[in-house]
């Protein structure tokens, strides 16, 4: 009898891994796609004017490197000009900046607003009449380093049509143990096996937090900046969607930034993520319609975002849960098939770290003409990449019963020629 209890529950955790498994497979496309094809976007045919935005919290140990990569852009200097956002006139960020032509200091002047959303609208409400005349606006972190070709690449883009584009974003700290190695796939692999495609047959593609331009036209269209979740990109590209604004992905356009090295910063920054995944529901459930009402693959495809993982994720802990339990009833009942339960499990298991160690290595294989990693912590990464996927759990639990979530000021000490 409960040999045939258990049968049965197999039997609908493979129904449902199945089920999740289609809702997913497409991906498989994505990942192949972007291991082979590369993009090239015709060259521009005039230079545009740019501002580049900084938010910057008490930043002084990495900005000068970032402001240095951007006077060394192979780009007009008189066509760019640098705003870095401050909190307080005695950050010696400011003195750092007063050093560099083109670079202007803005000082916040509600220090309440607990976002990187909230700080730029303050930037953009003070620059609502665009003296300067700028066509685009590029978003960067305050330790972001840029190829020197980066905004040359860009512009491309803008002059393409494209009033929204990201680039290639990489890591300054792939050796920075396997942490930071996690970090830096979790966003190669975003960007080479998913907006590759996404940009060239869908028009969309999902901005990673930095390292991005968007029109002045569409900032004065709106009235502003008006997004200040905790996950401002992922809101920036599902309003992109929305309004069907295309959005380019231009891997020749390269920047490096620092990536957490320690689980507890990268806990803060998926429990912050988690936060601002909650907090853009609604414009998912918008898009999610409107893709329904137009009968856009494209559109449809990123209102779901997560949702087929988190199916997979859902049975495979629901399984698991049902399997040890049942296990240890069987066990305490005297049941001799008790091992058969417990054995699934392991399977389960061992088939889940399996595929996170194998992704790990596609990734890594797929950009390693362009990724600096020591072989050796690339295969201590591989390993560790499933606990690192797994710590997003408690980070969800975490996030549940901590109510306030708040845009903090992570510590970035990290240099790259």
């Amino acid at each position: 009898m409960m040999y045939e209890i258990f049968r049965q529950a197999n039997f609908i955790f493979y129904i449902m891994l199945a089920f999740s498994g289609l809702l997913i497979g497409y991906r498989f496309i994505y990942h192949f796609y972007g291991l082979f094809a590369t993009r090239k976007y015709p060259c521009a045919k005039a230079n545009h004017k740019y501002a580049i935005i900084i938010p910057a919290r008490y930043e002084s140990s990495v900005i000068e490197e970032t402001l240095i990569s951007i006077q060394k852009q192979d780009y007009p200097a008189h066509l760019i000009r640098t705003f870095v956002i401050v909190e307080s006139p005695e950050d010696p960020t400011c003195e750092i900046c007063s050093r560099y032509n083109n670079v202007e200091v803005f000082m916040r002047p509600d220090l309440k607003v607990k976002t990187k959303g909230g700080a730029l609208k303050q930037f953009f409400s003070a620059m609502s009449k665009n003296k300067h005349g700028f066509d685009a606006y590029f978003i960067f972190d305050a330790d972001s380093v840029l190829s020197s070709s980066y905004i040359k690449e860009m512009n491309k883009c803008f002059d393409g049509g494209y009033k929204m584009a990201l680039g290639f974003r990489n890591s300054k700290n792939w050796n920075g143990g396997w942490v930071a190695a996690c970090s830096s796939a979790l966003y190669i692999g975003f960007n080479t096996n998913h907006n590759k495609f996404r940009s060239r047959f869908f028009k969309t593609s999902v901005i990673t937090g930095t390292g991005f331009y968007i029109a002045h036209e569409i900032i004065e269209n709106i009235g502003g900046w008006t997004f200040e979740t905790f996950t401002e990109d992922l809101e920036i590209s599902l309003f992109a969607a929305l309004n069907n604004i295309n959005i380019a992905y231009n891997e020749k356009a390269e920047f490096f930034d620092e990536q957490p090295h320690t689980l507890r910063i990268s806990r803060k920054q998926h429990v912050r993520w988690l936060r601002g995944y909650h907090q853009i529901a609604p414009l998912r459930r918008k898009v999610m319609k409107n893709a329904v009402k137009e009968r856009n693959i494209g559109k449809l495809e990123m209102s779901v975002s997560i949702a087929p993982v988190l199916m997979s994720v859902i049975s495979i802990a629901l399984y698991i849960v049902f399997a040890v339990g049942f296990g240890l009833v069987a066990y305490i009942n005297g049941f001799e098939g008790y091992y058969i339960a417990f054995r699934a499990v392991f399977i389960v298991l061992m088939c889940v770290y399996l595929f996170f160690v194998v992704y790990f290595f596609a990734v890594i294989l797929g950009e390693l003409r362009c990724i600096n990693i020591k072989f050796w912590n690339a295969v201590r990464a591989s390993f560790m990449n499933p606990i690192f996927f797994s710590l997003f759990i408690p980070c969800y639990f975490i996030y549940i019963f901590k109510k306030d979530v708040e845009w903090k000021p992570i510590e970035r000490t990290v240099s790259i020629d």
